[in-house]
């Protein structure tokens, strides 16, 4: 039985579901109260349920091509409809259908579940966004779906006083609050993605705006390719360290490389990628061969970014380890052990002290573990060398400033407390130059002659990904503190894989590998 309303004297009979259909004054009252009547008659009248997510898709995309992470991705958003899952982060290459699902199919079916709740969408830009609002809209009407009186593709309602907002970054975010918010795609291009100025007002739109919206319980989704470390995605998790929020993050590069490593907060909870190595992500649409083709053709920080979900920290153009790739890590290399010796190198630095320890083999440097200490000096780092390997012949190839800087209260040169430990010290006269240094490095890394073991040298990878130069010059950024370990690294490649007479700057722009 239908319910029956009155106004004063007059009195009708209302159908709830229809209530959005009538642009009068009444629909608005009755919007108050249509969200829990129109519950209460599916269950009388045995209407429909509206199923499961991916039932859900199917019945608005009958041809959707599901592959085994757009199901996982499905499953993971039924749990925050249902109000199970609050924060989720999805990072994959581009045309992998993470928009489909969760900017174009996932609104409507939360809002036929929640229909007097508000979903709030934010993308790079508001001709975008509406684009993503208007799909939403059509497959919300489409799986039966009762509009209410705003129908635009950036603000529209439901017939039970819910509905969804669309706004571009660029514009700023605004509307009304918010029970589910998503961020699709924070930029539209490179340009955006590098700018400083862009990131930081993204920065402050996310604050003050969009998670500020967000009500009490409710969810966010973030949804992005990852363009560079500092987006909102590596800014929320920034803060994640210190106020976590326990996200769900599912990453999943182009191809799988097992030696890749993400660094994520430990707070948050990161599903495994279960492929095999060097196994595509939509083998069916974007094979092995399609997606190693088109990373042979470009550029390596895009690729790495934007294909492979680990972000570098500009363009390309002002990264130091330009050469640094996935090529150089590797799982298996290890230790052998005596005879053969260890080469150390190590950079004095008052805060940290670092060593990056590794070993020659056939003419390569396998680099298989390494000492970052804060609040240290050269004695510490030297007692943890031995306590690690003891009774192992040992080179180290320090700072050469070391032969007469004192990092310890007792007066001893930072030479002379290596030198008591019985260490073997290979330093050159004079200070390397950095450019060679850089070149070397960069010149080993291409021709493969240098291994880093990505599990047991964490620090010296994630250094060798992030250390930039200053904007616009050759001058290595230091204030991050990236280039020590960097520098620790290096002394060894100098003197083992040499590339160029002493003095002699190499420039890789000339160099035929």
């Amino acid at each position: 039985m239908r319910s029956l309303f009155r106004f004063g004297d007059y009195s009708m009979r209302h159908d709830p579901l229809e209530l959005g259909r009538r642009n009068d004054w009444r629909a608005a009252w009755f919007n108050n109260q249509a969200e829990s009547i129109a519950i209460r008659l599916r269950e009388e009248e045995g209407l429909e349920e509206i199923g499961t997510f991916r039932e859900f898709v199917d019945s608005n995309h009958t041809n959707y091509n599901w592959n085994w992470h757009h199901e996982l991705l499905a499953d993971h958003l039924e749990q925050v409809a249902l109000g199970k899952l609050k924060r989720l982060m999805c990072f994959m290459p581009p045309q992998h259908g993470k928009s489909e699902l969760i900017s174009r199919q996932f609104p409507a079916y939360y809002l036929r579940l929640h229909g007097n709740h508000w979903v709030g969408l934010g993308a790079h830009g508001g001709d975008f966004a509406r684009e993503f609002g208007t799909q939403a809209k059509m497959n919300y009407t489409r799986s039966g779906g009762v509009l209410g009186r705003r129908t635009t593709g950036n603000h529209w309602t439901t017939a039970y006083g819910g509905g969804m907002w669309a706004m571009g970054l660029d514009g700023g975010l605004s509307g009304n609050p918010m029970h589910c918010g998503i961020l699709d795609d924070e930029f539209k291009s490179s340009v955006t993605a590098y700018s400083g100025a862009v990131r930081k007002s993204h920065h402050q739109i996310w604050d003050s705006s969009f998670e500020a919206r967000l009500q009490p319980d409710g969810a966010l989704i973030m949804v992005m390719t990852r363009w560079v470390e500092e987006d909102l995605a590596g800014w929320v998790l920034d803060k994640e360290k210190y106020d976590p929020q326990n996200w769900k993050i599912l990453c999943f590069p182009a191809i799988k490389e097992n030696e890749r490593i993400f660094d994520f907060p430990e707070s948050c909870n990161v599903h495994e990628d279960k492929r095999e190595d060097r196994e595509a992500l939509w083998a069916d649409k974007f094979t092995f061969e399609v997606m190693n083709g088109r990373r042979k053709r470009t550029v390596p920080h895009i690729w790495e970014s934007v294909y492979q979900q680990s972000p570098r920290e500009d363009s390309g153009l002002g990264h130091v380890c330009k050469e640094f790739t996935t090529a150089n890590l590797h799982e298996d290399i290890a230790d052998p052990g005596p005879p053969l010796p260890l080469e150390i190198g190590m950079d004095f630095n008052v805060d940290p002290m670092t060593a990056v320890i590794g070993v020659l083999i056939g003419g390569q440097i396998h680099y298989v573990d390494e000492i970052v200490a804060h609040d240290s000096h050269t004695q510490e780092i030297c007692v943890e060398i031995s306590r690690r390997y003891p009774g192992r012949y040992i080179r180290v190839y320090p700072d050469p400033t070391g032969i007469a800087r004192k990092t310890s209260a007792r007066g001893h040169t930072d030479f002379g407390i290596i030198e008591s430990f019985g260490f073997e010290i290979v330093s050159p006269t004079a200070p390397y130059a950095v450019v060679d240094r850089v070149n070397t490095f960069n010149a080993a890394c291409m021709n493969e002659l240098v291994f880093i073991h990505p599990h047991r040298c964490p620090q010296y990878v994630k250094a060798l990904r992030k250390l930039t130069y200053k904007p616009g010059t050759k001058e290595i950024d230091k204030t991050r503190g990236f280039d020590h370990i960097f520098d620790a690294g290096s002394f060894p490649i100098m003197n083992l894989l040499p590339m160029t007479d002493p003095g002699t700057v190499l420039n890789m722009d000339s160099i035929q590998l």
